[in-house]
């Protein structure tokens, strides 16, 4: 027992007379202290950068978003102005929101007023159009990765997102701050509403560029040898045009940017190529050569009113929506998928009910015929897959499919592009989503 006593009494003035100074300080501070300098290393990089930074911010669900935000601005500390191209509110009216640098673990940039970063996450769908509770899954709190001279690198803390900052210069600040950037927004748009079909030539092959804003991605296709090439990515805008990631290929290189210049586009590749982009009336091959291929096929979103379709095809359409509108403790939205299986030569119609995390389907499948001389489709042997809460109100679309031959084409419109069916008498017209 005595002995016990002596190795307590040795251990307790072991460690009640260990100092700072008998630490060994492999890098000659603690780690609170390194981490404490790190903290300080951050914050400086955030507001050093003298014309504030342009930020590329990713979401899990719908692709990136442009932001423009100038740390501690004119001397005030702890606030951030900001602009953003998440609508046309954000990108012209400068927001300014408190921040601020914290440690956990690692050096933490944290909003900490609601302010347009805000909006990628909010749980309500009426503010962004997210989903029921998760928004965009965006963050509103990053982890700094890395720096290079002028970009920093950081990672959300909650989704794992990726938020890019790179240094403005004086001209760039100022467009941002003075109504630039929703002017450079609707400029590119007005490129692409006024194209068409927007193409451009590199290394001897034609490419088509097809934007869709609503699920902020850009597709560039080709057609090599009878061969169908499709590349795509995710883009947000700059007050110097579209901003691509992924790696959307051409050729052996890859597409960075859609540059606006004037009142003309460039895509400019990763070797700094720029490229003009050229109008044209013909799509390099026709919606029904690529509904099934470059496209799983035609999506209509909750009480979307698209360009083209016509009264008769209004009433047809609205009427799953209708059963939504009449039971909205039921269900939260619908949708309508037509879905091309162009091996088996079947087309498959969903009406889908959504509650919350559950979806509700009701899905039948039809096999089609497609006359490639008259461009018409016949639809035959309907199947149920999935009777559903949805039977009643799909009865127009279904009964319209089953006694309509019609055709499938592209509808250009304001820069987008959509799928339309038009029935044979042409009486009756539809337009979708393309996916």
């Amino acid at each position: 027992m005595k002995n016990l006593y002596k190795l307590l009494f040795v251990i307790s003035v072991l460690v009640t007379g260990c100092s700072r100074s008998d630490v060994d300080l492999t890098f000659n501070q603690t780690p609170d202290e390194r981490m404490s300098e790190q903290q300080q290393k951050f914050k400086q990089m955030l507001i050093q950068a003298e014309y504030g930074w342009k930020i590329t911010n990713t979401t899990l669900l719908k692709g990136n978003f442009g932001f423009y935000m100038d740390f501690d601005f004119e001397g005030k500390k702890d606030r951030v102005c900001m602009v953003s191209d998440i609508n046309a509110t954000s990108s012209a009216v400068v927001q300014v929101s408190a921040y601020r640098v914290k440690l956990v673990n690692a050096p933490i940039l944290s909003f900490e007023t609601y302010n347009y970063i805000h909006l990628l996450s909010d749980p309500d769908p009426g503010v962004s159009g997210g989903v029921v509770g998760q928004g965009f899954k965006g963050d509103n709190e990053f982890e700094f990765v890395r720096a290079t001279p002028d970009s920093m690198f950081l990672v959300g803390r909650k989704f794992r997102t990726e938020m890019v900052l790179v240094k403005a210069n004086k001209q760039e600040q100022e467009a941002y701050l003075n109504g630039g950037y929703l002017a450079s927004i609707n400029a590119v748009k007005a490129v692409f509403a006024s194209n068409k079909v927007s193409l451009f030539d590199y290394d001897g092959v034609t490419y088509q560029i097809i934007p869709n804003n609503s699920a902020r991605r850009v597709e560039i296709m080709s057609l090599v040898n009878k061969e169908l090439k499709r590349s795509s990515g995710i883009f947000s805008y700059s007050v110097n045009g579209m901003e691509v990631a992924g790696r959307v290929q051409i050729g052996n290189t890859s597409v960075t940017r859609i540059l606006l210049q004037g009142d003309k586009l460039f895509v400019q590749t990763k070797s700094g190529e720029k490229i003009e982009v050229r109008s044209s009336e013909t799509a390099l091959l026709p919606l029904n050569q690529m509904i099934g291929l470059s496209y799983v096929g035609l999506n209509l979103p909750f009480l979307a009113n698209l360009p083209g379709t016509n009264p008769a095809g209004t009433t047809i359409l609205k009427q799953l929506s209708l059963l939504v509108l009449a039971y909205p403790n039921s269900y939260d939205k619908s949708e309508i998928n037509l879905v091309w299986d162009v091996p088996n030569k079947k087309i498959i119609m969903e009406g889908l009910l959504f509650k919350g995390n559950y979806i509700y389907p009701t899905r039948y499948r039809f096999d089609y015929d497609f006359n490639p001389t008259t461009g018409l489709y016949k639809l035959s042997n309907k199947i149920v897959l999935a009777p559903g809460y949805a039977t009643y109100s799909v009865t127009l679309l279904d009964t319209f499919l089953q006694n309509n031959e019609f055709t499938l084409d592209y509808l250009f419109d304001s820069g987008n592009i959509y799928g339309k069916i038009t029935s044979k008498n042409g009486s009756t017209t539809m337009t979708f989503m393309l996916y």
